[in-house]
């Protein structure tokens, strides 16, 4: 298996914000035109790309490491409670800021916050759990 090491770190970044921005349009289209820049990836539509070889090794490690980082007990518990504050009441600005301050979310063009893929993935063990 590859590690995270053996990429140069502008392609690794690059991938990763590509995945970390799957919902926020007016960011993904800038990590795409970098992705094909850099030869990781050709465009297959205006918000989709298809990963080169390379870029397909990079993804793979990255999201080895995004369910090695979920299963991590003791980096998430404190990340879920400020996602559960945010998701019961998400238009308190502490919410807001406390999930964008931990890379768990965006603010769209809109002004409203949104949370990104790995916010999401919280919510969506927060729901499971609230079942």
């Amino acid at each position: 298996m590859d590690s995270i090491d053996d990429f140069p770190r502008e392609h690794v970044d690059a991938v990763r914000g590509y995945r970390d921005n799957q919902i926020n349009y007016e960011e993904k289209a800038k990590f795409i035109e970098l992705l094909i820049t850099l030869n990781l990836a050709q465009a297959t539509s205006r918000y989709s790309v298809g990963f080169t070889p390379e870029g397909k090794r990079i993804d793979a490690v990255l999201k080895k490491q995004l369910s090695d980082w979920e299963n991590d007990y003791y980096t998430v518990q404190p990340l879920m409670k400020y996602v559960e504050k945010f998701m019961d009441d998400r238009d308190n600005p502490d919410a807001c800021i406390e999930v964008l301050k931990f890379g768990l979310a965006f603010r769209g063009s809109n002004g409203r916050v949104y949370l990104n893929m790995r916010g999401q993935r919280l919510e969506t063990k927060i729901m499971i759990g609230r079942r």
